[in-house]
């Protein structure tokens, strides 16, 4: 049957993507993959996929993050769903289970554009632009949720720190810069006042969550002092219309 023949091309392909580790064949997979919500064989593509990255070495392990964060940034060639999906379903799984070095090299890489998707002010272009904006940044939140939880402190908020440099483009002074900033963002999203709204609800809400879920592995590697949990984590204000989600 046309099912037990796809089953089995995609068996072949996944057996292909772990002997040859090929950024070429995960790219192939992440154009299979992303096609749907949840792909038929999704446990058995996450199973592949760690192996794959697992069986790399630091400096290739770089590159292979590249490519879904790669089809992630392409917003003119795919779709917002496919993006989400290349990001949320491959990049992050991968990005859990690195070396530390690898993970450094990604986000000195990229910190400079996260940070701009998620400092850039809400758009008032229409609900498409909006769409994609929220997209773009409720995945850039997901993508400093995994930094922060994964990385020791003296990575991402000291003045040695090469991604708070990488982010200062030079010099820094404290080292918590970044941190002051993300957090900024962070409190601003999870916050934002969405009574009265109609548009794109439940894609705000995801994004809310995203921002949210940041907060707590900023703080949690950041801070022992409880005002800052209370003030950032579990502080509502009904009149401003600031919800805990």
């Amino acid at each position: 049957s046309k099912y037990n023949d796809y089953v089995g091309a995609v068996t072949k392909l996944l057996s292909a993507l772990e002997l040859s580790s090929s950024l070429m064949l995960l790219e192939l997979l992440i154009s299979v993959m992303c096609r749907e919500a949840r792909h038929v064989m999704e446990d058995d593509i996450q199973t592949s996929l760690s192996r794959f990255i697992k069986g790399m070495g630091a400096d290739r392990q770089k590159p292979a993050l590249d490519i879904p964060y790669g089809i992630f940034r392409r917003e003119g060639s795919f779709p917002n769903e496919i993006r989400h999906s290349a990001l949320e379903r491959v990049c992050l799984p991968m990005l859990r289970l690195v070396y530390p070095t690898a993970l450094t090299e990604f986000f000195t890489d990229h910190i400079k554009e996260i940070m701009d998707i998620i400092g850039a002010p809400q758009t008032k272009a229409g609900e498409a632009s909006l769409k994609t904006q929220l997209t773009n940044k409720l995945c850039c939140f997901e993508l400093v949720e995994t930094m922060y939880s994964r990385l020791p402190k003296e990575d991402v908020n000291y003045p040695t720190s090469r991604i708070v440099r990488a982010y200062k483009g030079g010099e820094v002074k404290a080292g918590n810069e970044m941190t002051t900033a993300i957090t900024k963002f962070g409190h601003a999203a999870k916050s934002e006042d969405l009574r009265g709204e109609t548009v794109l609800l439940d894609l705000r809400r995801e994004f809310h969550c995203a921002a949210y879920n940041a907060l707590i592995a900023i703080i949690s590697c950041t801070q022992t002092d409880m005002k800052f949990y209370t003030a950032f984590l579990f502080q509502e204000n009904t009149a401003k219309g600031q919800f805990l989600l």
